[in-house]
């Protein structure tokens, strides 16, 4: 595996091309940006847009921080 690819979680263990950004995280980081962002599709997809940050970060077992650090806004 490339330094630009990355294993995705949960998503039948395909590979997927990392953005330039992504490049420079560490491995750790990498991982819960992913499982942030596969979370939060899979609970808009079954309750509609309106879910609270807090509950992305609980069901992605984060912290609310590293959810915030992750998409770089905070309220």
């Amino acid at each position: 595996m490339g330094i630009a690819e990355f294993r995705t979680p949960g998503m039948g263990g395909g590979r997927t091309r990392l953005s330039p950004a992504e490049t420079f995280l560490r491995a750790d980081a990498r991982e819960n940006r992913h499982r942030i962002l596969d979370t939060a599709r899979h609970l808009f997809a079954a309750k509609g847009i309106d879910i609270p940050m807090v509950a992305i970060a609980r069901e992605a077992k984060v912290g609310l921080a590293t959810l915030y650090r992750a998409e770089g806004t905070a309220p």
